[in-house]
């Protein structure tokens, strides 16, 4: 598994680190050779609703591959750079270190047990953690998610409505295995198997992250629309059909055999 896992993880992290400019720790910032990477096949991604000017969202689809939930990352440190001026009216962060306080650092622990009591019942009723509470306040969304407010102004803005955003997420959870799972079909299976995966998964969310938006949004482009979802319906029905084919072609071989 290691022959698939470590090469992947190595090319992709190289690219997140060095910059255009050749310098390193460009981490997750829009001066990496991933960020130029991304924004250079953003067309690739245009029919599904992702726009040149929003290529922060082609970028997360790579560090995606590590694990998917990587894109929710990504995406908050490259909105942030990009929304400066939506930071700044956060307030400056305070850099005063407070000494460490025993009593004080119990106290809070203790105080979370009752909140923590209360959400088993929640639990129980939502085992899956399909409910996502009351997103009507967006700080409180964001500190439980873990990234900036400014992140949900900058989605609203650069993704194509709600069709766009959505096309974008059946994307994200239909393409490319993450690295540990494509590795254990390699473990499993063989060279060939595992390249099928990660072309098919990805071709499959391709496919229907396209019919999603373009369906979506027929009214706006009829024309352009019922072109690439004909596409799309074209495509998806030629690779089945030849995969039905080689089914029945190595069958026979065996059955010969």
């Amino acid at each position: 598994a290691g022959k698939v896992l470590v090469p992947v993880i190595v090319v992709l992290g190289f690219m997140n680190s060095i910059g255009t400019d050749g310098s390193f720790g460009n981490e997750e910032s829009e001066n990496s050779v991933l960020a130029a990477t991304g924004k250079a096949l953003v067309p690739v991604f245009k029919p599904f609703g992702v726009r040149e000017e929003n290529w922060p969202a082609a970028v997360g689809l790579f560090t995606g591959v590590f694990a998917k939930e990587a894109v929710v990352g990504t995406l908050d440190n490259l909105y942030a750079a990009m929304d400066a001026n939506d930071a700044a009216d956060g307030g400056a962060a305070d850099d005063g270190d407070e000494g460490f306080s025993l009593a004080a650092s119990l106290g809070e622990a203790f105080a979370t047990i009752p909140e923590n009591l209360a959400g088993v019942a929640g639990s129980l009723l939502d085992p899956f953690g399909i409910n996502v509470g009351d997103v009507s306040d967006r700080g409180a969304v964001a500190e439980e998610q873990g990234v900036g407010a400014s992140i949900f102004g900058s989605m609203v803005n650069l993704f194509d409505g709600t069709v766009g955003a959505f096309a974008y997420l059946v994307f994200i959870l239909l393409y490319f295995p993450c690295v540990a799972a494509i590795a254990a079909v390699y473990r499993e299976t063989n060279l060939a198997w595992t390249l099928f995966a990660g072309a098919w998964t990805t071709g499959l969310a391709y496919v229907f992250a396209v019919l999603s938006y373009q369906i979506g949004t027929w009214g706006t482009h009829p024309g352009t629309s019922a072109a690439w979802v004909a596409a799309m319906l074209l495509v998806l029905t030629v690779a089945v059909t030849l995969m039905y084919l080689a089914g029945n072609g190595a069958f026979a071989k065996k059955e010969r055999a």
